[in-house]
């Protein structure tokens, strides 16, 4: 893993990444509050979909998923997941722009299903509803969805709560 002294490494008040991926977040940006809403978004996601994984996301080696200032005057944040990414520009719903961001980059780098729908074998979708983002079952929405950062494990799984 290369060491950027420009990033902070882990992320200040933040849960910890879930295994195998390691968060880099920008010392500073043009845009603080686009940034903050992007990394506020980035450790849920992605806990969501190493739990949700089918097959599960190998443990190693470490991922490095970055944070970083957007080059150009267009402002906005790159997400990278090791050297591939997705930028992140307002006026958008940044959390579901992660989200959905996250999801494909893990889903084409690991060649796993995330996170999967309980019940079903697909993968469960980023959906806003009420302000809120989530995951929901694509093929029909009221058989399943759950909060972002909040999929489920155990005896859990299935209950709807978007």
């Amino acid at each position: 893993m290369t060491d950027h002294p420009d990033h902070d490494d882990p992320v200040p008040d933040a849960p910890p990444s879930p295994s195998p991926f390691v968060v880099r977040a920008p010392a500073a940006t043009r845009e603080p509050e686009l940034a903050a809403l992007a990394i506020a978004a980035v450790v849920p996601t992605l806990s969501d979909l190493v739990a949700g994984a089918q097959p599960p996301v190998p443990e190693h080696p470490p991922v490095t998923v970055t944070v970083e200032e957007a080059a150009g005057d267009h402002g906005g944040v790159m997400i990278r997941v090791d050297h591939a990414g997705f930028g992140v520009f307002a006026p958008t719903d940044v959390t579901a722009a992660v989200a959905d961001g996250l999801q494909q980059e893990v889903v084409r780098q690991f060649a796993v299903t995330t996170p999967v729908c309980p019940g079903h074998r697909h993968p469960a979708r980023v959906a806003v509803v009420d302000g809120m983002t989530g995951w929901r079952c694509p093929v029909d929405p009221e058989h399943w969805s759950c909060p972002l950062g909040g999929y489920p494990t155990g005896d859990t799984a299935g209950r709807s709560a978007v």
